[in-house]
């Protein structure tokens, strides 16, 4: 299994603001992509099925969210 890490370049509000997380898991529920979820003090992790990866890219960039 390989592993491939995305990173929001350029969210739309700053990331020491609450509501980042559930801006990125609104767009992929309304997509209906199943995610788990784990919070650290330094960041958020959401994680989708492989299977997913594609309608999650397009849910989360139809959102507005752009990746590198």
């Amino acid at each position: 299994m390989t592993a491939k890490s995305l990173y929001d370049t350029d969210p739309d509000h700053g990331l020491d603001e609450p509501g980042l997380l559930a801006a990125v898991l609104t767009p992929l529920a309304r997509a209906a992509v199943p995610v788990f979820t784990a919070s650290t003090y330094h960041a958020d992790l959401v994680l989708v099925p492989e299977e997913s990866r594609s309608p999650a890219l397009d849910a989360l960039r139809s959102a507005g969210f752009e990746f590198c």
